[in-house]
């Protein structure tokens, strides 16, 4: 996997070797970051189910002033953090603990733009869009990209989020969300 655009465009993104993880399609990174544009630019970042960091770190490859990076899993932690590594002046920072826990924990914070991929058989989606409703994490007119299987359906209103749209790429969607409030 590599960095699709931006100021490390090519350069390699490690995935974790011992934990099994589906880390996003080529064709869902490069949709998404290119109808961000230059909105990401000066953004900040959350990626959680982190994995190996490749959203957040395509991010700040494009503009981004900073991610954060949520993940619990021992393996992906040692490669978000190698992956981090490779790539200098980044403004990052790694939280070692469960998604909803971790929301919890950034409470106080505020992002411009969310990814959520988890893994596709835990179906969280709605309870974490709720989450991140409850602890008001993000700003206002911020977009959250939610990466699921076509089976768990969310097109809707959740929380303070307003549902935009859903793109599909064969067996995943990104389900689009904003706060317009």
């Amino acid at each position: 996997m590599q960095v699709i655009s931006g100021k490390f465009k090519g350069q390699r993104v490690y995935t974790p070797l011992k934990h099994r993880i589906s880390p996003t399609s080529s064709v869902v990174k490069r949709s998404i970051f290119d109808s961000l544009r230059d909105d990401i630019e000066k953004g900040i970042v959350l990626d959680l189910y982190a994995g190996s960091g490749a959203l957040g770190i395509e991010a700040l490859s494009r503009g981004a002033i900073e991610a954060v990076f949520v993940e619990n899993n021992r393996d992906s932690l040692k490669t978000i953090r190698k992956n981090i590594q490779a790539f200098e002046g980044l403004k990052t920072e790694v939280i070692a603990m469960d998604v909803a826990m971790a929301i919890r924990f950034l409470r106080g914070r505020k992002f411009d733009f969310v990814f959520i991929d988890p893994p596709y058989r835990d179906k969280v989606i709605k309870s974490i869009l709720l989450e991140i409703s409850v602890c008001d994490i993000v700003k206002k007119n911020s977009l959250i990209f939610a990466e699921h299987h076509k089976k768990e359906v969310v097109s809707s209103d959740i929380g303070v989020f307003k549902f935009v749209e859903d793109k599909k790429y064969g067996e995943t969607i990104v389900s689009i969300f904003t706060k317009p409030i």
